[in-house]
């Protein structure tokens, strides 16, 4: 009896003449044909390139008409899906279902591709040309109600968009983007974290453009900006050099600067404004001085005379002064005093603070008989009440602090900071036995010292920052020699976060590390 369990409804043989090996091929034939209408998912083994082909006669989701692509693992870059094999022309529905929000890239030969975007369904046909075999965007292009998401290269034609979401490059055949009615806003938004909207204009080859780019969001700023009125006008730039026309500006705070008065300016300054109100010198001799009527400034022919009151602060240049000046305040004279009889020309007293004695008398200047005490070193003195010889030091009390650049006892400083160089021995701190309260031998000397390792080395970057040159030197490890002996480590005079060791006191650990060898010597050949 025959049965109908495909798709399609397909009678399928089951019993009587048609049956056995005839009839079986016809019932897979008839299944592997409704599986063509059918829904089928095909799985992406890994983040990588992947070919699905629809094998001969036998069941296979490739076959579906609705093919829904799936990923085992979460996609990190567009990937290609080949479908084959490449001699099958045949429409398909795909949907990309990966993870990973990438694109799927359909192909089957060498041909053109479709993209397909994550979470979306295109309608697509393969021609079957064989290597050479394309696939094409077969997408209705009815109108559609709702929301619809076009992926790839679309034209639209006569179509009303509402809300429209546009991701990546937009252009138009035209070149030209119209938004109908004038008067509402095009709104760049920004990417909420970082980037302020921007609109871009290229010039005509597109290797060079110009970006209108809103305020930060620190600005807190919300406002117009509105295009000039009238004829076509050229934006002033800030850094560009531009002619203003019949341009006023207003505000106190707005500053003018590298302006040419000598040719870029016309008109007068108002008097009011801090100008003249005069556009002519007057003759030789003449000065400048405000009219009889108080109402305006005018040349008038220069006289001698006595100034009697200067109000208010300022500088003037080039006033030769006869006879006596008088001043109360502070007169400040600038330049060069000639003929000055400081004998008999000059009042008062010259205070201390500028350079004088701060009195009339010549006692209180005698150097030599009215002055008691000593001038401090830090006042430019020695500290001490006799003459110095060249060749001696000016004596230092224990308690000051001296700083010097480098230091040559008996010799020529090096110039090199921080050096000591001396031409005899240099004996320092104390070894007599009466001064001392012994605390023990230094224990498993012998273990320490070897626990220690000398090396080459010369200054790194650090160290020649803080002043160090490069040369080859030998030394330890302060942090190994601190770990065993931390009494011969010390904080290093050029910055007390790094650590130096003072090496004299390694020997006593070395004295007592070669009589332990010793004892070992004398052990070893005693058997």
């Amino acid at each position: 009896m025959a049965t109908f369990v495909n798709n399609l409804r397909l009678k399928e043989i089951t019993t009587g003449d048609e049956d056995g090996t005839w009839g079986t091929s016809t019932n897979t034939n008839l299944e592997l044909i409704t599986d063509g209408f059918s829904l089928g998912t095909k799985q992406m083994s890994a983040d990588a390139n992947q070919t699905f082909t629809m094998p001969d006669a036998t069941a296979d989701a490739t076959r579906s008409l609705y093919l829904k692509i799936t990923s085992a693992a979460s996609l990190t870059a567009t990937r290609e899906v080949t479908l084959g094999p490449n001699t099958v022309s045949k429409t398909w529905i795909i949907e990309n279902a990966t993870t990973g929000s990438q694109i799927i890239t359909i192909k089957q030969g060498s041909g053109a591709t479709v993209n397909v975007a994550n979470g979306s369904k295109v309608m697509i046909v393969t021609d079957g040309l064989g290597s050479g075999a394309a696939v094409f965007n077969a997408s209705p292009t009815e109108t559609a109600t709702g929301d619809v998401t076009l992926t790839g290269t679309q034209t639209l034609t006569n179509k009303t968009l509402t809300s429209p979401v546009l991701g990546g490059i937009t252009t138009t055949a035209s070149g030209n983007l119209v938004l109908d009615p004038a008067t509402q806003i095009v709104e760049v938004k920004g990417n909420g974290s970082s980037v302020e909207g921007q609109i871009k204009l290229n010039c005509h080859a597109n290797t060079h453009g110009q970006t209108l780019k809103s305020q930060p969001h620190s600005a807190n700023v919300t406002n117009t900006m509105l295009l000039p009125a009238g004829a076509s006008s050229t934006l002033v730039s800030l850094v560009s050099t531009d002619t203003l026309t019949n341009k006023t500006i207003n505000g106190s705070n707005n500053t003018i600067t590298n302006v040419a008065l000598t040719s870029g300016v016309t008109g007068t300054l108002p008097i009011a404004n801090g100008g003249t109100n005069l556009t002519s010198l007057g003759s030789a001799g003449q000065v400048l001085a405000v009219n009889s009527g108080g109402s305006a400034l005018e040349y008038v022919a220069g006289s001698s005379g006595t100034v009697t009151s200067v109000g208010g602060t300022g500088t003037v240049s080039g006033l030769t002064l006869t006879g006596t000046v008088t001043s109360s305040g502070n007169l400040t004279l600038g330049g060069t005093l000639d003929d000055i009889n400081l004998a008999s020309g000059v009042t008062g007293t010259l205070p201390i603070a500028n350079g004088g004695t701060g009195s009339t008398s010549t006692t209180y200047v005698n150097l030599a008989s009215n002055v008691t005490g000593v001038l401090p070193l830090a006042k430019g003195g020695t500290g001490g009440t006799t003459a110095l010889n060249l060749r001696q030091e000016a004596e230092l009390a224990s308690g000051n602090d001296v700083q010097f650049q480098s230091l040559g006892v008996g010799t020529a400083g090096s110039t090199v900071a921080g050096e000591i160089r001396a031409t005899n021995n240099i004996t320092a701190y104390y070894s007599d036995d009466r001064l001392k309260t012994k605390l023990g031998l230094i224990e498993d000397a012998l273990d320490k010292v070897n626990s220690l390792t000398g090396f080459y080395y010369e200054a790194n970057e650090t160290a020649q920052a803080l002043g160090y040159e490069v040369k080859r030197e030998v030394g330890v490890s302060a942090q190994e020699v601190e770990a065993i002996m931390p009494e011969v480590v010390a904080p290093a005079p050029i910055d007390d976060k790094y650590l130096t060791v003072r090496y004299e006191k390694l020997i006593p650990l070395l004295v007592q590390a070669i009589k332990e060898l010793s004892d070992k010597v004398e052990t070893l050949e005693a058997k």
